[in-house]
């Protein structure tokens, strides 16, 4: 993903997104559960050094990529994710319904 021209590499791991060289030393991470076709956004962490510049937000646009490429719907369940699924209604046609 690009965040002001410079590419910021997202990775995967079997239970977050994540930033970083490797899972042991990541500089910020979006932890989750995939539980049958629901992807559940769980917890959302980035170091100081990057927090404000919108890398939190990237990790949560890269998590309904993910989605959207997988078939999965998503539950924001993490206190970050939730409030950057209300700024973005783009995010509605993944978005878990409960009903």
């Amino acid at each position: 993903m690009v965040k002001g021209g410079i590419l910021i590499e997202i990775k995967i791991h079997p239970h977050f997104f994540y930033i970083g060289d490797s899972p042991q030393t990541k500089q910020a991470y979006l932890e989750y559960e995939k539980i049958a076709d629901q992807l559940i956004l769980v917890h959302t962490e980035v170091l100081s050094s990057l927090q404000g510049q919108g890398v939190g937000a990237l990790l949560v646009a890269f998590a309904v990529e993910y989605a959207r490429q997988h078939e999965l719907k998503v539950s924001p369940m993490c206190s970050y994710a939730a409030g950057q699924f209300a700024k973005h209604p783009e995010y509605n046609d993944v978005a878990f319904n409960q009903e």
